[in-house]
Formats: C-alpha cells, structure tokens, sequence
C-alpha cells in the first residue's frame, strides 16, 4: 500500500513540475529565443513562423522580405488573461517582433528608436518617459531601451493608464522589439518583465 501511495506521489509530483516548467520561445531563422511566460496565454501560433521556414540569416531573401513589410512582423505575442473574457480592462501584454533597420551604426540606431519614442507625444497629451532612451546589454548584444506612460481611450469611453516598456536590439539589417505592456495603476509585472528580458538569448 505504502509502495503504491509514493508512486502515486511520484506521478503527481511529475505532473505539477510539467505543468509549471519553463518553456521556450525559440525562432532558429532569425536566431532568438525567450523564456515563455508561466500561465500566460499565446496569441500567436506556427503560422507566424511559417513564411520563414526556408530561410536562414543568410540569406538575402530574407532582409527582403523584412525591409519590404510594411511594419513589425510578429514573431510571438502573450496575454496574460484571455482578450474574450476580460474586455473591460487593459490586458498586459508581450510581443517580440521584428522591424527593418536603417542605421548603420549603433549611435544612427539609438536616435532611430529616440525619434520613435517622441513621436508618441503627437498621439497622447499626458505621454511621459519613466525610464529614458538608454543603452542597455541584452545576451551580449548592446540595445536600446525606454519605459514610457499614457492614457488610452476606449472605443467605451473610459480611458486605461498604460505603463509599456520596450527593448530594441539590433541584428544587422533589422532589429528585435520587445514590447511589455502593463496597466500602470491594475496591475505589476515588472519582476516578470525583467526576467524574460534576462532569459532572452540572440545569435546562438
């Protein structure tokens, strides 16, 4: 009886380790990975990734299709609760994307993502910085980083304070955005924030 009760205790153990393990995001074409977050669900699938399954960081198709799209591309994205059920409130959120870069020296680069910071101020009265344009290190790679607040109408009518902060590394011809997004006032993720920075490997 005894014997039974600890393999019984054995495999429940197993299973409450599984289902709280680290996983990994992990893109091999453009070589970056991070910690997923625990309990988080995410928005982004397979599907993201399929359009660069044949490619590698080499390839000159592969700057092509970053220079050539129009935006971000997104590599993967995490809601902290389910965007159906909680429509009344800001959702923090964490999206990895990657953007097309001009710059070809990490002093070009920086003003690029300063000029991209500012231009907040034309869409929001109360924009501020909590944490200004500064240089950062990111998996031995020098980055870029800034923290900033506003206020964000609602289709509603009520309006959500947003705490969002962003990390740019730079990869060659283009660059990885990391965007965490937090309600200022209802909720604090920012000991998770910086742990998924911390985990974030490039180039290996």
């Amino acid at each position: 009886m005894r014997t039974k009760a600890m393999s019984s205790l054995v495999v429940l153990l197993s299973l409450t380790v599984n289902l709280f393990a680290q996983k990994t995001y992990t893109n091999t074409q453009f070589e970056f990975a991070i910690d997923k977050p625990i309990g988080w669900i995410e928005l982004s699938g397979t599907e993201l990734q399929a359009g660069f399954e044949n490619l590698n960081l080499q390839d000159e198709s592969l700057s092509n299709m970053i220079a050539n799209h129009k935006g971000p591309i997104l590599l993967t994205a995490y809601s902290k609760y389910d965007p159906a059920s909680h429509i009344s409130e800001l959702i923090p959120k964490i999206q990895v994307s990657v953007i097309a870069s001009g710059a070809s020296s990490f002093d070009q680069f920086t003003n690029e993502i300063t000029a991209g910071a500012n231009s907040f101020k034309n869409h929001f009265e109360d924009f501020a910085f909590t944490s200004p344009v500064e240089t950062v290190e990111i998996s031995g790679v020098k980055s870029v980083h800034f923290s900033i607040t506003f206020t964000l109408p609602t289709k509603e009518g009520n309006s959500w304070k947003v705490l969002s902060s962003t990390y740019a590394i730079p990869r060659g011809k283009f660059f990885f955005q990391v965007s965490l997004t937090d309600g200022q006032e209802m909720q604090d993720n920012a000991e998770l924030f910086e742990k998924l920075v911390s985990s974030i490997v490039v180039g290996k």
